[in-house]
């Protein structure tokens, strides 16, 4: 009798078709768990802007604005007056600079910082940004006549214009619904850049607060609702923003937020909206209806 050497055809079979169903079990948990790693670095990126907001806020007495001015230079978003409070000291050098022209800032705007991507967003460029601040109601215009329906309805608002300035300046110990109710921070796909950007013919494209914030809408209307018109194609994406200044992410089933506090909270996308528009507003007898 002849000793047989090898597999036969059906016991290969046998363990191609093992294989297959343990990879079947494994991969999922595998992508699970690569999820979960960027979901918690996401988290802590957005943990670290919370701490350079406070920063900020302890040095200046109140948080900065979407947009604002500071030595005579405009167009600073938020990131940009963040960025000595987040080791970023030669670009903030840089951004307060009056003699130095927008046009050449705007250059330095495709710089990567890695503190302001989630990196569950694989759709955003280099120089883009993942995270967006709370600038309240997307139907009140940013009017001295409005002042105190805005600072009811959110957090940071164009600092920019000095009739505004002193009228919206927020501390958050002052947040009269208390700043550990009061969300500050959130994800939005939609999201564009960290700082203006160079356009065509040496032109600036400046930012504004569907740019770099989120909005909120009394009546849920739009894409106002969490993760709402998030996904490429889906039918409800009607127009440009404030269509898309709401919170969104990648992650399944909801976002990352940072309260006013510091206190951080996965919020699920199909929470009531009453409740995440009650989150958003700072001084919820005023701001709603």
């Amino acid at each position: 009798m002849t000793q047989r050497k090898g597999f036969t055809l059906v016991e290969m079979l046998v363990v191609v078709v093992i294989i297959a169903m343990l990879a079947g079990i494994l991969l999922p948990a595998v992508l699970r768990g690569r999820e979960a790693a960027r979901r918690a670095e996401c988290l802590n990126n957005q943990k670290q802007l919370a701490l350079a907001t406070q920063q900020f806020e302890n040095a200046r007495g109140q948080l900065p604005g979407y947009l604002n001015s500071f030595g005579g230079v405009d167009n600073l978003t938020w990131v940009i007056m963040l960025l000595p409070h987040l080791g970023e000291q030669e670009l903030w050098k840089l951004w307060r600079d009056p003699n130095r022209p927008l046009a050449a800032k705007a250059q330095a705007g495709g710089t990567t910082l890695p503190v302001v991507k989630c990196p569950s967003d694989t759709s955003i460029p280099d120089h883009g940004l993942s995270f967006v601040v709370n600038c309240g109601r997307a139907d009140l215009n940013e009017v001295p006549g409005n002042a105190k329906l805005l600072k009811a309805s959110g957090l940071f608002f164009n600092l920019s214009d000095d009739q505004l300035k002193s009228r919206l300046a927020i501390r958050t110990e002052a947040i009269t619904d208390g700043a550990d109710a009061t969300i500050m921070l959130s994800e939005n796909l939609h999201a564009s850049f960290w700082a203006p950007q160079p356009g065509p013919s040496n032109q600036v494209i400046l930012l504004t607060r569907t740019d770099v914030g989120m909005l909120w809408t009394v009546d849920g209307a739009g894409c106002s609702r969490i993760n709402q018109c998030r996904d490429e194609g889906d039918p409800n994406v009607l127009g440009p923003p404030p269509e898309f200044a709401r919170p969104s992410s990648a992650h399944p089933g909801g976002v990352n937020v940072t309260f006013a506090s510091g206190r951080q909270q996965f919020l699920d996308e199909g929470i009531d909206y009453r409740v995440y528009c009650e989150m958003m507003a700072p001084d919820d007898k005023i701001a709603l209806p």
